[in-house]
């Protein structure tokens, strides 16, 4: 049996950084040209049609984006068995992606009321195969962070210059699209070059595989991956359907700034979720030690964003959308707490229920979310608009954590995080929440962006030397990594 090398957890949070950072800032660095150039209209259009090509997409995958990742880190150094188990999940989705292409073209078909939409259909159904054909999953599992941070930052680097140079006006759209397909979904097709020389596939293999045996467990993750996007994209079919597309786009625009930021914080539990898997079974104590410093690093990022989101909204719609997207500023101080209650979420969710065999807690948890989701919010935006569906996605993952905390007392291997690091971690953000508050009161008026920019950076520098000061103990180790990966450290 051959060893696998595994990368450092130090070396793919770096490389997942990288790929996050560089995914983010081109995005953001997209929309104020994009919103500005199409308009509201075309961009709540795009919105729309993909939140509804989303749940395809979630159709097609089941659960394997998640459940692959573990598969195949607990056989990672059996090449043979590697193999197997990604062909299994791969005909999986061969069959999923061909079904769910029937129900694309079916509902294309036969909702006439959708026929404006049709080309954008069209192009962004692409995004099925793309994704499926990827197989993004196995290289997680692997820990293969240097290939997908690559890939990833070269496709948006093309991608973004290809908006700059040919998308000129709202007739562009079709143009637009299709360059959003190829940044979702383009670098997947590099993937399947890889994955042939990374795997031992051989015709004799087909006769010994075993699906069966993985059905189980991604159903459970896919109901539980289906509760989850309904409170990510109904809401926005919802608005869309009921006040129109300017709502979409009003909406959509905070919610993507949110989402960066939740996607940060989400790499922190990506990178560990494998090495945990594997920790879980073989070492406890070093299971414990790993939960704990993800613990804290998701609140060293989520509670000072979450504060910074909705002290800076105003500022931040500006750069981004301009004047006519200033009604998006509220919508992203309602939702600038996901940050945090997401973080927290997905913490219990994956690095603890997940890693943990308990995947079943977290299902029963965001079902009753999504149902929550589903029932209040078409009130919600019938009265209230896009804010209403902002308040709502809020409630709706305050309420998934809870129900987690609730079982976890019961049910899962106990982890003291209520350490004086912890402690340390509040304070400083109390801290920061207070000065904010005061700053928001006090100094608010007018935009002024070179207040911004220098209010922006005293923030941070504020809450840096806080943490230092009170000697945090992860963020200290952190800096320490960072000096001696640039040659000043001991």
């Amino acid at each position: 049996m051959r060893q696998v090398k595994t990368q450092s957890l130090r070396s793919n949070y770096i490389l997942s950084a990288v790929r996050i950072f560089s995914s983010a800032l081109i995005g953001i660095g997209m929309m104020p040209y994009t919103n500005r150039i199409l308009g509201v209209e075309v961009i709540g259009k795009y919105e729309y049609t993909l939140s509804i090509v989303n749940y395809l997409i979630l159709f097609s995958a089941l659960g394997i984006p998640v459940y692959g990742i573990k598969a195949i880190a607990r056989v990672r150094d059996n090449v043979e068995e590697r193999t197997k188990v990604f062909l299994e999940l791969f005909l999986i989705l061969i069959i999923t992606t061909f079904l769910s292409y029937i129900l694309l073209f079916g509902f294309i078909i036969h909702q006439n009321s959708l026929s404006a939409y049709k080309t954008l259909f069209i192009i962004l159904g692409g995004l099925i195969l793309l994704n499926n054909i990827g197989s993004e999953w196995y290289f997680q599992g692997m820990e293969n962070q240097l290939y997908l941070t690559i890939r990833t930052v070269i496709v948006r680097i093309i991608g973004f210059l290809l908006i700059i140079f040919l998308v000129k006006s709202p007739k562009d759209e079709v143009v637009f699209v299709a360059i959003m397909l190829f940044i979702l979904g383009g670098a997947n097709i590099l993937n399947i070059f890889y994955l042939f020389r990374a795997l031992n596939i051989r015709p004799e293999l087909f006769r010994h595989l075993n699906i069966r045996r993985h059905m189980t467990p991604i159903f459970t993750i896919f109901f539980a991956a289906v509760s989850i996007n309904i409170y990510l994209h109904l809401d926005k079919i919802l608005i869309g359907t009921l006040k129109g597309n300017s709502s979409v786009a009003y909406y959509t625009v905070a919610n993507k700034i949110v989402r960066f930021v939740i996607e940060l914080i989400t790499m922190i539990g990506i990178v560990m979720l494998p090495r945990l898997s594997t920790l879980f079974v073989n070492d406890i104590g070093s299971y414990k030690k790993y939960v704990l410093k993800a613990m804290y690093l998701i609140m060293l990022v989520a509670l000072p964003f979450s504060i910074y989101l909705s002290l800076f909204a105003h500022e931040i719609i500006e750069i981004v959308g301009g004047d006519s997207f200033r009604p998006s500023a509220l919508a992203m101080q309602i939702l600038s707490p996901l940050c945090f209650i997401v973080g927290i979420a997905y913490f219990c969710g994956y690095l603890i229920l997940y890693t943990q065999n308990k995947e079943k807690i977290y299902t029963i948890a965001v079902a009753i979310s999504a149902v929550f989701s589903v029932i209040v919010n078409y009130q919600a935006i019938k009265h209230f608009d896009f804010l209403g569906a902002a308040v709502v996605a809020v409630l709706s993952e305050l309420l998934s954590v809870l129900i987690m905390v609730i079982f976890m007392k019961r049910s899962v291997l106990y982890i003291n995080i209520w350490t004086s690091n912890f402690h340390k971690i509040l304070s400083v953000n109390f801290i920061m929440l207070v000065v904010s508050v005061s700053y928001y009161f006090l100094y608010k008026g007018e935009i002024d962006m070179y207040l911004f920019i220098v209010t922006s950076g005293g923030f941070f520098v504020l809450y840096l030397s806080l943490l230092l000061l009170i000697k945090e103990k992860t963020m200290q180790q952190q800096i320490g990594m960072i000096l001696k990966t640039i040659g000043y450290g001991k």
